[in-house]
Parts: C-alpha cells; structure tokens; sequence
C-alpha cells in the first residue's frame, strides 16, 4: 500500500480448482485503475470464466469467454479504468495463450469448435488465433484466424482441412 495504491507482487496462489498460478497487479481505488496478470501452465477455461463473472467489470477474456471446457495456459492480462465500468474499453486484456482440449462456441456456427490444441494473442479489443488443431462436425483441421475491430474487414478466418461437410459449411454460412 502506498498512498491510494494497493499493489500485489508476484504472488503464488492455488485456486479453488487446484490450478497453481502467479499473480500481480495493482490498483488505484481514487483514479478506479487496475492492472493485473495471471500466467499459469494448466488452468480450466471454465474456472477463469467463472471468477471474471464475479467480477463484471474486468469483462471477460477474448475467444475464451465462448469455451465452456477444456484448459488453458500461459500469461494473461487486463488493464482499465473500473470507474467506467461497463463502458467500451473500460478494461482491456492482452496476453498469450495456449488452449488444451477446449471445446467453444462461435455465434455463427451450430455446433461447437474443439480445439486439440491452439495458439491465442489477446491485444486489447482484437485477438488473433494461429496453430490451431480443431474439430467441427466431425470433420479435423486447421485454423486461423483474427480479430481486428478497428480494421476495414474485422474478421479473418483461414481453414485448412481435408474434408469438411457440406451440410455444415452451409448451416455456418446462413
């Protein structure tokens, strides 16, 4: 604590899903500033997602607020001005990933994606997925893809596979 600051250095915790994980941050309760960072090597999507529920100001984390299971790994982290809570870009996160045997959700797609395996980076309101192994309807390949809200064409997907389902191509594409 110094002044209005409270700071927490680096910090070794186990959450209540047994994932080991350090965190640091800081926070200015006068200003309503916050950074913070969480970096593990095994953590469960779901777990995550259910302590930023908690905590709505925060929002929730790019790509993998759509996951309802599997785990991740890496650094993540989010700054902002909690004073303006529920505002746009209130609080931004940024970070690299790896997800393990997630299983997502994309608004356009009827069933889930799973991913074996697959590479995030979090920058602020964009993201950007590259070296993933994922499955849909059945069918194996690869993705990648981006976000970028500030750019003439926000979204850009690129999908390798051997084989995809026409009737599945056609329900994502309605």
């Amino acid at each position: 604590l110094e002044g209005d600051l409270l700071t927490l250095e680096s910090a070794r915790i186990v959450t209540p899903g047994g994932a080991h994980a350090s965190v640091a941050g800081a926070w200015d309760p006068a200003s309503g500033r916050l950074s913070f960072e969480a970096a593990t090597e095994r953590m469960e999507i779901a777990e995550l997602n259910g302590a930023l529920a908690a905590m709505p100001a925060l929002g929730s984390v790019p790509l993998l607020e759509a996951c309802d299971s599997g785990f991740w790994s890496g650094r993540l982290g989010v700054s902002g001005d909690l004073s303006k809570a529920g505002a746009q870009g209130a609080a931004a996160w940024t970070g690299r990933a790896v997800l393990h045997e997630a299983q997502c959700r994309a608004a356009a797609l009827p069933a889930p994606l799973r991913f074996a395996k697959a590479a995030v980076e979090l920058r602020g309101p964009g993201w950007r997925l590259r070296d993933a192994e994922a499955s849909f309807a059945g069918s194996k390949m690869r993705l990648a893809a981006r976000q970028d809200p500030a750019a003439r064409a926000p979204l850009h997907v690129e999908i390798e596979a051997d084989r995809l389902e026409g009737d599945s191509i056609e329900a994502a594409l309605q």
